[in-house]
C-alpha cells in the first residue's frame, strides 16, 4: 500500500465552462507528477459537479439525454486517461441522475419555477450535503482502508459543492488540505429592494445565504487548522473574496499564485489567422450582465456610427430567457443594424474558425479571474479591448494587442473598439508579432506547465 493524495475534481472538457475544462487538462500532470513522488492519486467526482456539468451543456443546446451522454463520457474518458483511481465513480453517476430528477420530471417548469426557489442559497445547500453524504461516507470508507495513510485533501476548484466536499473529507480524516480558486469562494453582498420585481430579489437574497454559508464553512475549516493552502489563478480571487485573505493570514494558511495560471488550447494555433481582415469584431463566451452584454449593445451602438460597414458576431449560450429577451430589445430600442448572433458552437474548431475570422476582441466583462476568452483570442491573432478590472490588468496589460479602458467607459471602450478596426495592416502585424506577445503565447501555451505551477504549492507544503 502506498501513501495518497485525494483531489476533488470534475475532469470534463467538452463544455463551455472553463473549471471543468481546466480539470480534464491539469489532472493527467497531476497524476505524473505525484506518481513519481511515490504518491498515489485519488479523486473524488462530487455528485452535484456531475449535474452542474450536465446543467451547462444543456444550456449550450443540448438535450438532456445528449448532455447527459457527453459529459458522462468526457467525465470517464479524463479520469482513465489520466492515470488516477476514481472509486465510486460510477454511483457518483448514477447519483447524478438523483441530483437532476426535477429537470427529469418537469422539463422546462424545472428551469422557470422550481430552480428559483431551489436552485440557491441554504435551499440549495441542503440539496447538495443531503445527496453527497451518502457518496462521501463511502468513499471515506474506501480510502480509510485502501492506503497506509492520505497526506493531502486538494479541490481543484471553489465551486460550493466542491467545497463542501473538500471541508467533510479534511475534517473526518483530520487531514490538510488545499484549494485552487477560480473564483471567489464568497463575496460580500446586500440586499436592497428594488422596483426591478420579485424573481430578481429572490435571487439576491439566495446569494447572500450562499455567499453567508461558504464563508462560514471557510472560517470552520481555517480555525480547525486543516486548511493549509490557498491557490489561486490571479489575484481577482483573492482579492474579490471579501475578507478571505485577512482571514487565511491570521491563522497561518499559505496563499500562492501559480504562473502561468492558465493556458490555451494548442490546436488554436492551426487557426490563428494574421491575414488583413475586414472590420469584423466578435464577442465569445458566456452571455450575461456580469460579462458586460448590455455595454457591449451600448459599445457597439457608438462604432456603428464612426464605422457603418463594421459588424459584431455574438458567439455563447444567454443565462436565461430574460437576459436574451432583455438584449433583444435593447438591441431594437437602439437600433444596431450589424449585430450578428451566431449561437453556440458545440465543436470548439467551428467556434475557432469563426472567431479567427474577427480582427478585434470586444470583452467589457465586469468579473473575471483569468479570462480564457481573453486568452484564446490572443492565440487566434485577435486585437482585445476590454475593461480593466484587476484580473485582466494583472495578467494582460502589458501585451501590445490588448487595450484596457475604465470600467463602464462606454465612449472610451467604443473609441478603443473603432481605433483597433482602423488599425492598418502593417501596424496589425507588427502588435501580433512583437516579442513580447510572442513570449506570452509560450508562456501560455502548456496545460503542463499550468499543472506544475500549481503542483509546486501543493509539494512545497508537503516538503
Amino acid at each position: 500500500m502506498s501513501k495518497a493524495i485525494i483531489l476533488i475534481g470534475t475532469p470534463v472538457e467538452g463544455i463551455p465552462a472553463g473549471g471543468f475544462i481546466r480539470d480534464a487538462k491539469v489532472l493527467p500532470y497531476f497524476s505524473k507528477v505525484l506518481r513519481a513522488r511515490g504518491f498515489s492519486t485519488v479523486i473524488y467526482v462530487p455528485v452535484n459537479s456531475i449535474a452542474s456539468a450536465i446543467r451547462f451543456s444543456v444550456k449550450g443546446g443540448s438535450d438532456l439525454g445528449e448532455a447527459f451522454e457527453t459529459v458522462v463520457r468526457d467525465l470517464c474518458n479524463g479520469v482513465r486517461r489520466s492515470g488516477v483511481e476514481a472509486p465510486l465513480l460510477d454511483e457518483a453517476i448514477a447519483e447524478s441522475l438523483s441530483a437532476l430528477k426535477w429537470e427529469l420530471n418537469y422539463g422546462g417548469l424545472f428551469t422557470k419555477v422550481v430552480s428559483r426557489a431551489l436552485g440557491f442559497g441554504y435551499a440549495y445547500v441542503y440539496r447538495i450535503k443531503r445527496v453527497e453524504e451518502r457518496l462521501l461516507k463511502r468513499f471515506l470508507r474506501y480510502v480509510s482502508s485502501g492506503f497506509d495513510g492520505v497526506s493531502f485533501i486538494y479541490s481543484m476548484n471553489e465551486n460550493i459543492e466542491r467545497f463542501i466536499s473538500l471541508t467533510t473529507l479534511a475534517e473526518k480524516l483530520r487531514l490538510p488540505a488545499g484549494i485552487m480558486l477560480q473564483l471567489p469562494l464568497y463575496t460580500y453582498t446586500t440586499i436592497t429592494i428594488t422596483s426591478s420585481g420579485g424573481p430578481r430579489l429572490t435571487v439576491r437574497i439566495a446569494n447572500q445565504q450562499l455567499n453567508s454559508y461558504s464563508r462560514m464553512l471557510f472560517i470552520a475549516i481555517v480555525r480547525r487548522g486543516f486548511l493549509k493552502l490557498i491557490q489561486a489563478v490571479s489575484p481577482a480571487p483573492l482579492v474579490e473574496s471579501h475578507d478571505l485573505v485577512d482571514i487565511a493570514r491570521r491563522y497561518g494558511v499559505r496563499i500562492s499564485i501559480p504562473v502561468p495560471g492558465n493556458a490555451f488550447h494548442k490546436e488554436i494555433l492551426e487557426y490563428r489567422s494574421l491575414r488583413e481582415k475586414e472590420p469584423v469584431a466578435v464577442y465569445f463566451g458566456r452571455l450575461s450582465p456580469d460579462k458586460g452584454l448590455y455595454d457591449l449593445l451600448y459599445v457597439w451602438s457608438y462604432v456603428e456610427k464612426a464605422l457603418p460597414k463594421a459588424r459584431l458576431m455574438l458567439i455563447g449560450s444567454f443565462t436565461s430567457e430574460r437576459v436574451e429577451r432583455r438584449f433583444n430589445e435593447l438591441s431594437s430600442k437602439l437600433g444596431l443594424r450589424n449585430v450578428e448572433y451566431l449561437g453556440y458552437f458545440k465543436h470548439r474548431e467551428e467556434l475557432y474558425r469563426h472567431v479567427a475570422e474577427a480582427k478585434v476582441l470586444v470583452y467589457p466583462s465586469h468579473q473575471d479571474s483569468f479570462s480564457l476568452t481573453m486568452l484564446e483570442a490572443i492565440a487566434l491573432g485577435l486585437l482585445r479591448v476590454a475593461y480593466s478590472i484587476p484580473a485582466l490588468r494583472y495578467i494582460y496589460k502589458d501585451i501590445p494587442s490588448v487595450t484596457l479602458v475604465r470600467k463602464g467607459d462606454i465612449e472610451g471602450m467604443s473609441r478603443a473598439v473603432v481605433r483597433a478596426l482602423r488599425m492598418s495592416y502593417d501596424e496589425y502585424l507588427r502588435v501580433q508579432t512583437s516579442p513580447k506577445l510572442l513570449e506570452f503565447l509560450e508562456a501560455h501555451g502548456s496545460w503542463e506547465r499550468v499543472a506544475i505551477a500549481e503542483l509546486n504549492g501543493i509539494l512545497r507544503y508537503l516538503g
